[in-house]
C-alpha cells in the first residue's frame, strides 16, 4: 500500500477533522498517515480497502503454506519427543 504525500496529516489535524475523513474514506479516499513528530504513527483507510488489503495477505500467506514443504504428523510427534527428550535431560 502506498501513501500519497498529500495524505499526510498531524495527529492534531487527524483528531480535528475525523469526520471529514471518515466521510472522505467512505467514498473511496486513498489512505491517510498521521504523524507525529515527522513519523508516521497510524494509517486511516476506508474498511474496503482494509479488508482487500488482510484478504490479500491471508491469500499470500495460504499460497505460501500451499507451496511449501508440509510435515506429516507422526513426523511432528516424534519430533516434539526429541525436543521434551532434550530438555529433560538438561534439567
Amino acid at each position: 500500500m502506498l501513501i500519497d504525500t498529500d495524505n499526510l496529516v498531524t495527529v492534531e489535524q487527524f483528531r480535528d477533522n475525523l469526520a471529514q475523513y471518515i466521510d472522505t474514506a467512505r467514498a473511496g479516499g486513498s489512505p491517510l498517515a498521521v504523524t507525529q513528530n515527522a513519523e508516521v504513527v497510524g494509517v486511516f483507510m476506508s474498511k474496503a480497502e482494509y479488508e482487500a488489503l488482510c484478504g490479500a495477505a491471508v491469500k499470500e500467506l495460504l499460497t505460501a503454506r500451499a507451496d511449501g514443504p508440509t510435515i506429516a504428523h507422526a513426523d511432528v510427534r516424534k519430533q516434539m519427543r526429541q525436543i521434551v527428550q532434550r530438555a529433560a535431560r538438561k534439567s
